[in-house]
C-alpha cells in the first residue's frame, strides 16, 4: 500500500539492484519506528530544529546526512535528546530503548544519505495513527 503511493518508475529504485541500495530500507526502518515507539515517532520524524545542540527530527536534517549519524542522535545524553530537547528519566529510557532497538537495522542500512528517508517519512506518517504537526 505504501509503495503504491509513489510513481516508482523503474521499481529497481525501491527494491534496489546492482550496486544501488533499495529505498525499501528506509520504509522498513520508518515503519519499525512507528510500530515500536509510537509515542516518539512523530518527534523522530518531524521535530523542528531547536538550536545547534538539538538539530531536530529526520525531516529537519540535511538530505546528505547519513542514517547512522541520525540514528546515533536517538540516544539521549545528560537529560537531552538531540531530536526533541530536554527529556525526563522515563523519556530518556524510551529514547535509549528506541536507539538500542534500531541498532541491528541501522547496521544493515546501506543507503548513502537521508534522501530516501525524507521521501518516505511523510507517507509513513500518513499510514500511521500518529499526528503530523506539518499536516
Amino acid at each position: 500500500m505504501i509503495r503504491a503511493t509513489r510513481d516508482l518508475g523503474p521499481s529497481a529504485r525501491f527494491l534496489g539492484g546492482g550496486d544501488e541500495p533499495g529505498e525499501f530500507q528506509a520504509v522498513v526502518v520508518l515503519l519499525g519506528i512507528v510500530a515500536a515507539a509510537p509515542s516518539l515517532a512523530t518527534a523522530v520524524l518531524s521535530a523542528p530544529e531547536l538550536d545547534a545542540t538539538t538539530p531536530g527530527g529526520l525531516l529537519a536534517r540535511r538530505p546528505d546526512d547519513t542514517w547512522s549519524d541520525f540514528a546515533a542522535d536517538l540516544r539521549p545524553s545528560d537529560g537531552r535528546s538531540r531530536i526533541a530537547g530536554p527529556v525526563d528519566d522515563a523519556g530518556a529510557r524510551r529514547w535509549a530503548a528506541l536507539h538500542d532497538g534500531l541498532r541491528p537495522a541501522t547496521e544493515r542500512v546501506d543507503l548513502p544519505d537521508l534522501r530516501p528517508f525524507h521521501t518516505w517519512a511523510p507517507r509513513i506518517l500518513r499510514f500511521s495513527y500518529l499526528s503530523d504537526p506539518n499536516r
